[in-house]
């Protein structure tokens, strides 16, 4: 089912044609968005940072761990060969939008718009982009369509999905009752969607709905309706951890109702449970903690949910120049790409007052160092702050360069006689591990390259830009 025209504009349609090399037109999109620009060939890396050692400082928080204090950085470029997935104005309203960020072989950040929402208060067909979420490297992405202003009251909620990285969209389903976080998760199964039974918005399902449908909720004695949800993929399966109403328990929505782990904090910890996130790293799956203490410090803590013990811990005030601090994507061991609220006034942008506000950052965990990235720091002088990250993906990337409607063949052999694997929508963001070119007898250019959904082939490099 295609997302009717009406609701926003898409980066590309669904149905493509094969035909040569450099694929066939189609029928055009229902709306037109922002052209799609260059990408980077660098891997994916972020820029080294000046900072002081990262220190230590006691706090009785954890028992036995001591936070290593965090401090705010200069700014730093937009990273090579990663592409941010962010939603725009997520706290202004109807006006948001999710989008891709990264840079070009310049270094110069580009933007793509996916979604924009299309929302009037007068219109009741249009609709509002009120949430989404990221599979794995951000090849697949959900996102969630109020018919209504769902910031505060319960609306119906119609789920889009994309399975290439945001260029193409299929509508899955219609929740009755949801709100801005009615999305919980996407999977190779569908999405993972909260509020399927009336009156029940700590109810899960996944769309689209299939008979029987299995639904999980828990008693409202552990549970509060409004509890957050999270979720990750490891090692290719798919975790949901539900909290407790006592901010320290994780229960499993597995179905069986069962205690995953307990938090670690001591009982003055003001855990912030909306930051929280589960996040894949080398060592394990992690649940990333926030909370402050009774003197308003911040912290983060990295809790293995296999042991239920915090492998390390983060601590950092006003005093350091940081605010809210949420890990989207790491980078490497210790580097990962995510949001932070900065201190206005720290920075060279026009700001009615001294004030800490989100934007996308680079956060260096080995150097204690936490850095804007330059193209979104003037947001801090905005209202709401910069984009919010959903998720990312590594390259290095090969961009099909092709428009709207075009798409590019994908074949088995380098060369226009091979078969034809699948016609790749223009904007997609292919990867490639290594500059594998082969040379046809025709004289084209063959890059061996890898899409989305994990399907390898050879792409003419006469459309693409790596």
């Amino acid at each position: 089912m295609n997302v009717p025209a009406r609701v926003l504009a898409l980066g590309s349609v669904a149905v493509l044609v094969l035909v040569s090399a450099c694929g066939g037109k189609t029928s055009a999109p229902p709306t037109t968005t922002a052209s799609a620009t260059a990408e980077p060939s660098a891997t994916a890396t972020a820029p080294a940072t000046a900072s002081p050692t990262a220190t230590a400082t006691p706090d009785a928080s954890i028992p036995g761990i001591q936070p290593i204090r965090l401090r705010a950085g200069e700014p730093v470029p937009f990273p090579a060969g990663v592409a941010l997935y962010a939603i725009d104005g997520t706290w202004e309203g109807p006006s948001a939008a999710l989008r891709r960020y990264y840079a070009d072989p310049s270094g110069a950040m580009r933007t793509d718009d996916l979604i924009v929402s299309d929302f009037t208060v007068t219109d009741p067909s249009t609709r509002a982009v009120t949430g989404a979420r990221s599979g794995p490297g951000a090849r697949q992405l959900a996102v969630a369509l109020c018919h209504g202003f769902c910031y505060g009251e319960l609306q119906p909620v119609t789920i889009v999905r994309s399975d290439d990285g945001g260029v193409s969209w299929t509508e899955v389903g219609t929740v009755k009752e949801g709100g801005w976080d009615t999305v919980v998760a996407v999977s190779g199964d569908g999405v993972v969607v909260r509020g399927v039974k009336p009156g029940d918005f700590a109810s899960t399902a996944t769309l689209p709905l299939t008979a029987p449908q299995q639904t999980v909720s828990f008693p409202a004695s552990v549970v509060a309706a409004g509890a957050p949800i999270m979720a990750a993929t490891i090692e290719g399966k798919l975790v949901l951890i539900a909290l407790g109403k006592d901010a320290r328990t994780l229960w499993n929505l597995d179905g069986s109702g069962a205690v995953f782990t307990s938090i670690p904090l001591s009982a003055g910890a003001q855990v912030r449970t909306w930051e929280m996130r589960l996040v894949p790293h080398s060592t394990g799956l992690e649940l990333h903690v926030p909370w402050t203490d009774a003197a308003r410090a911040g912290y983060l803590g990295l809790l293995n949910v296999r042991d239920g013990k915090f492998r390390a811990a983060y601590s950092f005030t006003e005093e350091d120049g940081l605010s809210d601090l949420i890990v989207t994507e790491w980078l490497s061991e210790t580097i990962a790409i995510g949001r932070a609220g900065f201190e206005a006034s720290r920075y060279p942008v026009t700001a009615p007052e001294k004030w800490f506000r989100g934007v996308p950052a680079i956060i260096d965990f080995g150097t204690g160092t936490v850095s804007p990235i330059a193209d979104f720091v003037r947001f801090l002088g905005g209202k709401a702050g910069g984009p919010f990250p959903i998720g990312a993906a590594k390259g290095p990337f090969a961009r099909v360069t092709l428009g709207a409607g075009e798409c590019l063949n994908l074949r088995n052999l380098p060369e226009l006689a091979g078969s034809v694997l699948t016609c790749v929508p223009g904007g997609t963001l292919l990867t490639y591990s290594s500059r594998r070119v082969e040379t046809s007898k025709d004289g084209i250019r063959w890059l061996w390259v890898t899409t989305p959904g994990g399907l390898t082939g050879w792409a003419s490099t006469s459309y693409l830009e790596y």
